[in-house]
């Protein structure tokens, strides 16, 4: 059985800015009029703050903050907000020596992201989830 207990990540408070900063920069270097450029920082900056409140900071009450492997092959996600769900783990999970990400199917049929950096947790606990992913399992 796998118990996560995430915990906020910096590598994430730093990465998330640069890919937002890139994704709003380009909209200004392409050839476009001014108007549409600014439109696209403006949903690129609001963007940034969710994802930045969901995955990096753990502060929005739709963050996955916990994660617990049940025998049945099921998963228990469990929120800021206080909600726990039932989710099977999707084929399409990314396993890299310092970020896993998690895609799990929700019974009520939604999908669930979750990110998991290695300064989210213990050591151990990164490798063996890597590892389960990897595995397919």
């Amino acid at each position: 059985m796998i118990r996560l207990r995430l915990r906020p990540s910096r590598i994430l408070s730093r990465l998330l800015p640069l890919a937002y900063g890139g994704a709003v920069a380009s909209a200004y270097v392409a050839e476009i009029p001014s108007v549409l450029a600014h439109v696209v920082a403006a949903v690129a900056t609001g963007a940034l703050l969710r994802d930045l409140r969901r995955y990096a900071w753990l502060s929005s009450p739709r963050a996955i903050v916990g994660l617990r492997r049940r025998a049945d092959g099921w998963w228990e996600l469990s929120s800021r907000g206080g909600e726990v769900a039932r989710a099977r783990p999707r084929p399409r999970g990314y396993a890299h020596p310092w970020c896993v990400a998690l895609v799990f199917r929700t019974r009520a049929g939604g999908s669930v992201r979750v990110p998991v950096v290695a300064d989210m947790v213990e050591r151990e606990t990164f490798r063996v989830l890597r590892m389960t992913v990897r595995s397919g399992s």
